[in-house]
């Protein structure tokens, strides 16, 4: 016995054109996140003026400012927790991570 084989016709639809996307504009801004002192670290606190160093018997947090100006990235400021407060949180809140 022979087996026909059936033939199945395929209909294809045209692919969209895959649309580009568009880049995002990105909107640096400047902003603040809680961290602990890690050793080896020693900045100055630009409202103090004093280091923001590791000590062994302290469990101290620092403020890390990201300082950005029209979009582009400028500089890294390190203040002391509760000097970070005393100036008013120039950054905004500082996220804890």
């Amino acid at each position: 016995m022979a087996r026909s084989a059936k033939t199945t016709k395929t209909t294809t639809k045209p692919k969209a054109k895959a649309a580009k996307a568009k880049p995002k504009k990105q909107n640096w801004e400047s902003r603040a996140v809680k961290r602990p002192i890690e050793a080896g670290a020693s900045q100055d606190c630009p409202f103090c003026g004093l280091q923001v160093a590791f000590k062994a018997r302290e469990r101290a947090s620092q403020v890390i400012c990201n300082i950005y100006e029209n979009g582009a990235w400028i500089r890294v400021e390190h203040y002391h927790d509760k000097c970070y407060t005393k100036a008013k949180k120039p950054y905004g809140k500082a996220l804890k991570k």
